[in-house]
């Protein structure tokens, strides 16, 4: 943020410097806010560390990147529309223009998030080259897709061993062996494992729009998507595996009722 701010030092004075750190101080609120709904599930792995598997506990390390990166992309879109525009306000020579500009471009690029705000930093990472652009955007859904990867074998590890400890206590409490409240423990673990999961959803979903509508605008205009479109694709199915862990904890819930 230092080195943006040394970039534009006559534009950090006065009613346009007043205006643009109110306009950060937002992108910091957005990144806040975007984190905050993340905290019951985050919070759950902090708070019963020393009780999850080990299956468990990369469940909740790989659930945490995926709502960090997405709360992080809030707050990079508004820096993003609050430099895009005190320049543009700039231009017209009115120190007025120049406060609106940031106030109006920090709004308007926290809320897209990944999207305008997440174009116009690749644009200035590449010098505004189409093919590099998209080649840098293809690179981050390919990271994406490589950290769900071990996100969906996580998650798949621990259905099955929420699955397996459920049915067996349940069968337990039904013959007597257990009591309601072991049973009732077991469920609370398994509700708490499919919170961390559609966590991540939630936080994947996002992603995955963002990359869809972005891809859109790139292609209209006029840069070539197909790599990147295949990345996206590739998410989408591992977004899709993700959820039918999700389902199958539903039905283990389900089957567990007494």
């Amino acid at each position: 943020m230092a080195s943006h701010a040394a970039s534009l030092p006559h534009l950090t004075t006065g009613r346009a410097g007043r205006a643009i750190a109110v306009a950060l101080a937002g992108s910091l609120l957005l990144s806040a806010c975007a984190t905050t709904g993340n905290s019951t599930a985050s919070g759950q792995c902090s708070s019963s560390t020393a009780q999850l598997s080990a299956a468990e506990m990369q469940l909740c390390k790989d659930s945490q990147v995926f709502n960090e990166t997405v709360a992080g992309g809030a707050a990079t879109g508004a820096l993003a529309g609050i430099l895009v525009g005190a320049l543009a306000g700039a231009l017209t020579g009115d120190a007025r223009n120049i406060a609106k500009g940031a106030v109006i471009g920090g709004v308007a690029g926290g809320i897209a998030g990944g999207v305008d705000g997440y174009i116009t930093a690749k644009a200035q990472e590449s010098g505004n080259n189409r093919v590099r652009m998209v080649d840098a955007m293809t690179r981050d859904v390919d990271a994406d897709n490589t950290r769900l990867k071990a996100l969906v074998n996580s998650s798949n590890q621990v259905l099955a061993d929420s699955r397996s400890r459920l049915e067996r206590t349940t069968a337990e409490y039904k013959s007597g062996k257990t009591s309601l409240a072991n049973l009732e423990s077991e469920r609370k673990r398994l509700e708490d494992n499919r919170a961390l999961m559609e966590t991540s959803l939630e936080s994947l979903r996002k992603k995955r729009d963002n990359y869809q509508e972005t891809s859109m605008k790139m292609a209209n205009s006029g840069a070539s998507t197909t790599q990147f479109n295949s990345k996206i694709s590739e998410l989408n199915t591992q977004i899709a595996q993700l959820e039918e862990n999700v389902s199958g904890m539903n039905a283990a819930l389900t089957i567990s009722k007494v």
